[in-house]
C-alpha cells in the first residue's frame, strides 16, 4: 500500500521529487548540465588560445583572501567563430578569469590585472595570484587573468572580440 502511494506520487510530481532530492546537494543535479561553467566565443578572424583559472567562492561570511588558490588551464585552441566550453566548473560557486591571445603571433592579447604564471605548453596547476614576492617557478611565465562579470548562474559566456 505505501509502495503504491509512493509510486504515485512520484509519478505525479517529478520535479518536486528532483528538488527534493537536489536542493541538499547544492545543486549537484543540474551542475552535471554539459553546459554548466565558462564558454568562450571567438568572434575574431583570428584562432585563439586561452587558459582559463576558476577560484572557489569563500562561504557567506567568511574569507581565505585568495589564499586556497585556484585551478589554472591552458591552452585551448578556438577557431574562428567557434564557441567552446573551456571549464566545467559551475560558474556560481566561484569565480572565472581567462586570459586569451590570437596565435600565432599574439598581435591582440586579452588580459586583466589578475597576474597567474602559464607556460608555453599545455599546462593544469593550482596557483595563488601574484603578489608581492611571489614568483613563477621555472619554466611558467606571469600573465594578466581577466574576471568574468560575476553572475548568479552555472552557465557564463564570454564572448571575445577584437573591441575588448
Amino acid at each position: 500500500m505505501a509502495r503504491e502511494r509512493m509510486t504515485r506520487a512520484l509519478a505525479a510530481a517529478p520535479l518536486k521529487w528532483l528538488a527534493r532530492l537536489c536542493l541538499p546537494l547544492g545543486f549537484a543535479c543540474w551542475a552535471t548540465s554539459a553546459s554548466a561553467g565558462l564558454t568562450l566565443c571567438n568572434k575574431t578572424p583570428y584562432t585563439v588560445h586561452t587558459a582559463v583559472a576558476f577560484f572557489l567562492a569563500d562561504p557567506p561570511g567568511t574569507t581565505t583572501n585568495g589564499h586556497r588558490g585556484g585551478l589554472v588551464d591552458g591552452w585551448q585552441k578556438i577557431l574562428p567563430g567557434e564557441c567552446k566550453l573551456v571549464s566545467r566548473q559551475v560558474a556560481r560557486a566561484g569565480e572565472f578569469y581567462y586570459h586569451a591571445k590570437t596565435v600565432p603571433n599574439g598581435t591582440h592579447v586579452w588580459e586583466g590585472r589578475g597576474q597567474l604564471c602559464v607556460s608555453h605548453t599545455p599546462f593544469h596547476d593550482t596557483q595563488l595570484f601574484l603578489m608581492g614576492d611571489r614568483r613563477c617557478r621555472p619554466g611558467f611565465y606571469p600573465a594578466g587573468f581577466h574576471a568574468t562579470r560575476q553572475v548568479n548562474t552555472i552557465e557564463q559566456r564570454v564572448n571575445l572580440t577584437l573591441s575588448d
